[in-house]
């Protein structure tokens, strides 16, 4: 029981990293600086792989465990604890991954009215070179 203790603190020290790389990543999102989104999201997987084969150790010990009618309450105060660790950390991750989604669907909603604009701007000034300039102004009112 006390390697799956140790599995389970270890499972939230990375569902935390993981959190803290979400912090430090929207932070730099909310200031406009995606230039490192690549790395972010490469560094995320690679946490998620982690978690995931940790995942994969607590099940195994679990399964070997078998009954845990003889495991002490405090024991099981501590376990109940940390899984109750885990679902606070998960809750923050998906909260922070709406917010991350938030931020680059907001960016990539500007970048498109940016291009709109800028399209928009091109066919003024075709219409000014080519002197169809009523025909424009006409369209545009």
């Amino acid at each position: 029981m006390d390697k799956i203790i140790t599995l389970l603190k270890e499972r939230n020290k990375f569902l935390a990293k993981f959190s803290a790389l979400n912090i430090a990543e929207m932070q730099k999102l909310t200031a406009g600086n995606f230039e490192q989104i690549d790395s972010f999201y490469a560094t995320r997987e690679g946490l998620l792989e982690i978690i995931k084969q940790v995942e994969g150790m607590i099940e195994k010990r679990l399964s070997f465990l078998g009954d845990f009618s003889n495991v002490s309450p405090s024991i099981k105060k501590l376990v109940l604890s940390l899984l109750k660790e885990r679902d606070q950390l998960v809750g923050q991750i998906l909260n922070q991954d709406l917010e991350i989604l938030g931020c680059i669907d907001q960016a990539k909603n500007t970048i498109i009215e940016e291009l709109q604009t800028l399209r928009k701007n091109r066919k003024v000034i075709g219409s000014y070179k080519t002197g169809n300039r009523n025909n424009l102004v006409d369209e545009e009112v």
